[in-house]
């Protein structure tokens, strides 16, 4: 695979240091060329999933986070590793949305956002290692 078409970033599981490589993210090669709406739903997917990390699997202990992005022909495949707590249940939370009620949501959204803006979810938990696989869709990608 061409080195245009990877992305690999290891980071400390900290607010800014997601920030950070979501800038380093928005300039890489990897993402030229790339639709803008495909690029922005990636970017947004993963924003919602590695703060979801930061937050929960580490819950301001200490820890590293991983981000692979691939670029397929027709998909920008994301790859999320990490030793923070593993999801409840083991399982991708509910796509669903949060009860409506008459005060505003303050989260919850994030899950439903992954859900929608993903073309494929899969994670899994081996050996106190959290892998969450993200598919784009991005249709006629140049490999």
């Amino acid at each position: 695979m061409a080195p245009d078409c990877r992305f690999d970033d290891s980071f400390a599981a900290q607010p800014v240091e997601v920030r950070a490589v979501l800038a380093r993210l928005r300039r890489a090669s990897v993402l030229r060329g790339v639709p803008p709406d495909a690029a922005q739903s990636c970017e947004l997917v993963l924003a919602e999933a590695m703060n979801n990390i930061v937050e929960h699997a580490y819950a301001g202990a200490h820890g590293c986070l991983r981000l692979t992005l691939l670029r397929g022909r027709h998909h920008l495949i994301c790859r999320l590793l990490d030793r923070g707590r593993p999801l409840p249940g083991l399982a991708l939370p509910s796509a669903r949305l949060p009860a409506q009620d008459d005060s505003p949501a303050e989260g919850g959204y994030g899950w439903f956002l992954i859900h929608s803006l993903s073309h494929r979810l899969h994670y899994r938990r081996t050996d106190g290692l959290n892998r969450l696989l993200i598919v784009v869709a991005a249709n006629n990608l140049a490999a």
